[in-house]
């Protein structure tokens, strides 16, 4: 995951405060769970061919930011789609909070 989307999950989670580790690992499963949640609501959008190489792509165990680099270039309307399942997650993150 790249430094750039690293740092907005610690910004919009408010994950500034936690100790390095405690940081890094709430890091890594929310951006986890941002592109299992990119994967599951993009796969609708894509033809069976699109949807063939993606699962190729996903056979290898890619890195994430391949997997958004894929999903950014065959998903119409990608910004919108993360915006919202960003915003669900934050929102969910919060209600959990308390």
């Amino acid at each position: 995951m790249n430094q750039e989307l690293q740092q907005k999950i610690i910004q919009e989670f408010d994950l500034v405060n936690l100790e390095s580790k405690s940081q890094d690992d709430a890091v890594n499963r929310i951006g986890q769970l941002l592109i299992d949640r990119l994967v599951l609501e993009s796969l609708s959008a894509l033809d069976d061919v699109t949807q063939d190489k993606f699962n190729e792509i996903l056979d290898n165990k890619p890195d994430p930011d391949k997997v958004i680099s894929f999903l950014q270039k065959n998903v119409p309307n990608f910004y919108d789609l993360w915006d919202e399942i960003f915003s669900a997650i934050k929102t969910d993150f919060i209600n959990l909070k308390g």
